[in-house]
């Protein structure tokens, strides 16, 4: 790779530069992948962030086809390595989980766990120390690679065990609080208000709709941990930095956020469709004919702030999901903010596509959301669905 952007140095295969850890802005700026004629995901760094943290997976497991989007929280360190090592973990669970006979729904549920532990073990093993110093470089203030947090993790407990989980926040995108407070003030799932799936959508919903069935996973929350704030929220003002670390701090989490991002995932097969998410980014069901639906609620607080998460300073995963049976064809679209912000509606999205094809399709999203201002990572993943 060329040297780096910022000082000049050695840039590592993971995109930053080995000396000064600035990620670097050609680095995964333009994705595409492509599963046969199952899926397609097309990500893109945007116009104005520095660096794509945007990540998707693509796998199958027989007859299921399986996707993952993770977006890492911008205000939070090594953002991209928590969405990459979240998605690819989640879509390996997923298809070890699905091959083994695992009930889709629990399978989401394990994988939920098992992305929100890498992205723990993603922070508890980022010391420069890890490593052993070279003579004349500075040490790199990078964390560990995504190989080495994956290894560093234990096995997953069956569904149902309590576990622990990490924060989030987004790039400033018109609508959302672009403030560090804002994007960090909340503290988990009960702050989380119960969102409508359906969103701006309510109003195209048909009365005879595709049968939609949800349900949240069966662990309790975690309980008050000593010397941890009970609320980060109502310590968090609109003041900047020093504010978030203040209260971090006070909460025992140390100087600052860890890694984070959120995660949704798909398992799509013969028998219908299943998400899953933590966060806000989203899924819909664009059918060739009938209505559209949004699958997904956010998981936001007041003023939009992020109420949940992957990774070491957020609550236990408490991964929602929703089954829909579909009543024919269509496509189903995971997606990142940085695309529902200037297509919110599923209606909207549907009619951006084309004629079928996966990757065009895509990239046709994509590129709206670009040539609209691109002000964040943009990421959107097709799978066909609900076919015979």
């Amino acid at each position: 790779m060329p040297d780096c952007s910022s000082c000049g140095g050695v840039v590592a295969p993971d995109g930053r530069c080995w000396d000064c850890g600035t990620p670097q802005p050609s680095f995964r700026a333009h994705l595409e992948t492509v599963l046969a004629d199952r899926a397609a995901g097309v990500s893109d760094r945007g116009t104005r962030p520095g660096a794509n943290a945007d990540a998707l997976a693509l796998a199958t497991a027989g007859a299921w086809t399986i996707a993952v989007v993770c977006d890492g929280v911008s205000l939070t360190p090594r953002a991209d390595r928590a969405a990459r090592i979240a998605a690819e973990t989640a879509a390996a669970e997923l298809t070890t989980r699905l091959h083994a006979g695992t009930e889709p729904e629990d399978a989401l549920d394990a994988a939920a766990v098992r992305a929100a532990r890498a992205v723990t073990a993603l922070a508890t093993s980022a010391t420069p120390a890890a490593a052993p110093p070279v003579p004349g470089r500075a040490a790199t203030p990078s964390a560990a690679s995504p190989e080495a947090a994956r290894a560093a993790l234990p096995a997953v407990a069956p569904p149902g065990t309590a576990h622990a989980a990490s924060p989030s926040a987004a790039s400033p995108v018109p609508g959302r609080a672009s403030s560090p407070a804002a994007a960090m003030g909340v503290t988990g799932r009960a702050a989380s208000p119960a969102a409508d799936p359906a969103g701006a959508d309510r109003a195209t919903r048909p009365a005879a709709a595709p049968v939609v069935v949800a349900r949240a996973t069966s662990r309790a929350t975690s309980p008050v941990v000593p010397g941890r704030a009970a609320s980060l929220a109502a310590g968090l003002t609109v003041g900047g930095c020093e504010t978030v670390s203040a209260a971090l701090g006070e909460a025992g989490r140390g100087a600052g956020p860890a890694p984070a991002c959120t995660f949704v995932a798909a398992i799509a097969g013969p028998s219908g469709l299943w998400t899953g998410w933590i966060g806000d980014s989203r899924a819909y069901w664009l059918p060739d004919d009938g209505t559209a639906l949004r699958l997904t609620g956010d998981d936001h607080g007041a003023h939009e702030a992020l109420a949940a998460w992957l990774g070491a300073d957020a609550d236990e995963p408490r991964v929602r999901i929703r089954f829909l049976r579909p009543s024919g064809p269509g496509r189903l679209l995971l997606c990142t903010d940085g695309l529902w912000r200037y297509l919110p509606g599923a209606a909207e999205l549907r009619a951006r596509l084309g004629g079928g094809d996966l990757r065009a399709d895509a990239r046709a999203l994509v590129g709206h959301a670009l040539a609209a201002g691109g002000h964040d990572n943009v990421t959107a993943v097709l799978i066909r669905a609900g076919g015979p």
